[in-house]
């Protein structure tokens, strides 16, 4: 992995601070720019002028070093940087832990020479070139010096050119990377760099041809998403006191809560004991290149409230800034383990100046806010806030549990007024409120069915199956268009899944646990949303406890309705092996990590 231009995502691209900051993260190279000024010095720059990446404009040709270095090239980027100057090749060769790829532009090969063998640079430095007549002298003169050949695409000649001029390597424009060639490359032993690839689909298109070298400006993005390196954050780096037992990170959100285009990262320890022993902890990183250093930070005062369990971010209130959601569960608001959820409303300026409890009127031991998530319910424009309280006692229940779906409203965010309520006492739910069976405590949302109105789906690990003990079972309630005479939120329809349905795959087992956890995607890209659903107590193979996780994909009909699959760690390229108590399933998580 090289840095194109340095790690130019968070510094000004071919400057020092670009160069150090490569180096900081523990990125192995960095591919620079090199040009010539009128007075012969080499310098670090992409274009032939200088109007793009500093402050002044012309040709950097026609131009003297002492010109070219009062030049401003970092304000452009962010005015922090405004002390960055266009270096020197010599300066960029003196910044220690880099390789450097140098692109010539019109720069002399004897100069550049020159600077390599005075800095003693020549064994972590590769000479690039799209003129053929360069490579070949530099191969005569400097013949321990890698050279590649800059082109704008892979042809079949490509291997004979390079043979001729004595070229090491080529490399090439994502667009340019052509499958037959680059594996004709590969064959003759000629090492082929991708240069320039920003985005998730072309780096894996260059891993799926076995390129031997991507240059990015997303240097780390890259590292990380290929698993070559990860990144390990403590509660230290969010400004929180590392603390025994305190559940870090058991909670995770996110969303663009100040409106600068980055996400930010929500972060609960809902078992912190800072202020309050079990009072929770929330911290908010603002995205960008301060991340994780530009904080907002919480820490909950009433003991075992719990604060931070749980986190939804959406448009509520339709200012086009993201608001934050914070689930309370056992905060004694209005009586015992009542819960609460508080809103946390987005702005330009920051999170976090705005806060109030929402929600309906409250009950002891109902535990609101243990689990939420967001999705525009009535297809009205503005999200809407779909919120858990298992604990609540239905018909002399214990923990039957509740879903509370509360309408987003312009100007003011999620309300209780207009809200829907979501029990086995609806008329529509199949069943009776049964104790313990916590509806609420596992909540997702997607469009199922394709109508454009999100679907709440609530997990139920404990529930039973017509014929068995809490096998589990998934409570989908449709939305649609509000109550035309009330004007409250009004559900499209009810329907109840569990694996004694014909079409999903696996048997109804006591304690299998199907449920317990849920995720929402568009798996095969039909434009209808498909639900993950764990089942981390299911047996597989005789194996009591490996878990597994059913597929349900969403359709004009709604979810199943006989597309659905199974996956479990006895499968084929699954990872790792089906174990006893092994729990896979437990947790899910979705998204696009391959760029496809």
């Amino acid at each position: 992995v090289l840095a194109y231009g340095g790690y130019a995502a968070v510094a000004p691209e071919n400057t020092l601070a670009s160069l150090r900051a490569a180096a900081d993260a523990g990125i192995p190279g960095a591919w620079v720019d090199v040009r010539t000024t009128s007075d012969g010095h080499l310098v670090l720059l992409r274009d032939a002028t200088l109007d793009r990446t500093t402050r002044c404009a012309g040709r950097v040709d026609e131009q003297p070093l002492g010109n070219v270095q009062r030049c401003d090239a970092g304000s452009w980027f962010d005015p922090r940087f405004a002390a960055e100057t266009v270096p020197r090749l010599a300066d960029a060769l003196a910044v220690p832990g880099l390789r450097l790829a140098v692109m010539l532009h019109a720069a002399a090969s004897p100069a550049v020479l020159d600077v390599v063998q005075a800095a003693g640079a020549a064994d972590r430095v590769t000479l690039v070139s799209a003129d053929e007549a360069v490579l070949a002298d530099l191969a005569t003169q400097a013949a321990a010096i890698p050279t590649w050949l800059r082109v704008p695409a892979l042809t079949p000649a490509l291997a004979a050119t390079i043979a001729r001029i004595g070229a090491d390597g080529v490399a090439v424009d994502p667009a340019g990377l052509e499958a037959e060639e680059a594996l004709a490359l590969e064959a003759a032993g000629i090492p082929v760099a991708v240069v320039g690839a920003e985005d998730e689909a072309a780096w894996f298109g260059a891993l799926a041809l076995r390129a031997d070298v991507v240059a990015t400006e997303r240097a780390m993005p890259l590292v990380w998403a290929l698993g070559l390196q990860f990144r390990t954050y403590t509660a230290a780096d969010f400004g929180a006191a590392p603390l025994a037992q305190q559940a870090f990170a058991r909670s995770l959100g996110a969303g663009d809560f100040d409106r600068d285009g980055r996400a930010d990262l929500v972060v609960g320890a809902p078992l912190d004991a800072s202020r309050a022993p079990g009072g929770g902890w929330v911290g908010v990183s603002h995205g960008g290149t301060a991340f994780p250093g530009r904080l907002y930070t919480e820490a909950g005062t009433e003991r075992d409230g719990q604060w931070g369990a749980a986190f939804a971010a959406g448009d509520f209130n339709a200012d086009g800034i993201d608001d934050l959601a914070v689930g309370h569960p056992l905060r004694d608001f209005n009586g015992l383990d009542s819960g609460i959820v508080w809103l946390w409303d987005g702005a330009t300026g920051g999170i976090g100046r705005v806060r109030r409890p929402i929600g309906p009127p409250l009950v002891g031991g109902e535990q609101l806010g243990a689990a939420m998530a967001v999705g525009d319910f009535d297809a009205d424009g503005v999200d809407d806030l779909f919120v858990g309280a298992p604990g609540r006692q239905l018909q002399g229940q214990n923990a039957a549990g509740q879903l509370h779906v509360m309408p987003g409203l312009a100007g003011a965010g999620p309300t209780a007024n207009g809200a829907l309520v979501v029990d086995r006492t609806m008329e529509d739910v199949p069943g009776n409120p049964t104790a313990r069976e916590m509806l609420g405590a596992v909540v997702a949302a997607g469009d199922f069915d394709g109508d454009g109105h999100a679907d709440a789906a609530i997990g139920l690990p404990e529930a039973d199956t017509p014929d068995v003990r809490n096998a589990g079972t998934v409570l989908v309630v449709h939305g649609g268009p509000d109550d035309p005479m009330t004007g409250a939120l009004a559900a499209g329809g009810v329907a109840e899944l569990s694996r004694a349905d014909p079409g999903i795959p696996g048997e109804a087992e006591r304690d299998g646990g199907f449920g317990a956890a849920l995720a929402v995607a568009d798996f095969d890209a039909d434009g209808f949303d498909d639900l993950a659903v764990g089942a981390p107590d299911a047996a597989v193979g005789g194996r009591k406890g490996a878990g597994d996780v059913v597929v349900l994909y969403g359709g004009s009909a709604g979810l199943g309705a006989g597309r659905a699959i199974a996956i479990d760690q006895d499968m084929p390229h699954v990872p790792g092996e089906a174990a006893a108590r092994g729990g896979f399933g437990g947790v899910l998580a979705a998204g696009d990590v391959d760029g496809d």
